[in-house]
């Protein structure tokens, strides 16, 4: 009997499921994304974000990358939607899911199925972001220039997390 294979990465955007970033971070949060209502796209090294989706991966790779445990549950406020539906993003980049389902792997299991349930993986990023957004926030007040070729370190981040997850 033949086995259908399983799509790698899962389809992020098949279903509805919501991003979450904490309401008390917003005013610091909007100081770094170009989107924010009544902003324009300004310079990178002032709004180093595009949009909220963002930095939301930004303080997952910033949570990771600082060895910070993901909060006990994901924030109070939900920022965007993923998903099928006309209000929601529905182009996830496929990069982005990848790494998050490397995520989920190391923190899961490598035999647990939740690594496919994007349930679970947002949720898991959800809370990342929740712990990584005020240390993230804390160093972009303080300076930390993401502008310069250490902005490419996002991915080297989870690169790392995952090599030490590994041995």
């Amino acid at each position: 009997m033949a086995t259908t294979p399983t799509q790698f990465p899962p389809s992020f955007v098949e279903k509805q499921t919501k991003l979450f970033l904490p309401t008390t971070q917003d005013s610091r949060i909007n100081n770094y994304v170009q989107t924010r209502s009544g902003s324009k796209q300004g310079d990178v090294s002032v709004l180093p974000f595009e949009r909220k989706i963002d930095i939301w991966f930004a303080a997952i790779a910033w949570a990771v990358h600082k060895g910070l445990e993901p909060a006990k549950k994901s924030g109070t406020s939900s920022f965007v939607s993923l998903g099928p539906n006309q209000a929601d993003i529905r182009r996830f980049e496929p990069w982005r899911g990848e790494l998050l389902v490397a995520l989920a792997v190391r923190d899961f299991g490598t035999e647990s199925k939740d690594s496919q349930d994007i349930t679970k993986v947002i949720g898991l990023a959800n809370r990342y972001a929740q712990a990584g957004i005020g240390p993230l926030l804390d160093a972009l007040d303080e300076g930390v220039n993401l502008y310069s070729p250490a902005l490419h370190n996002t991915v080297d981040f989870f690169v790392e997390a995952l090599e030490t997850s590994a041995s």
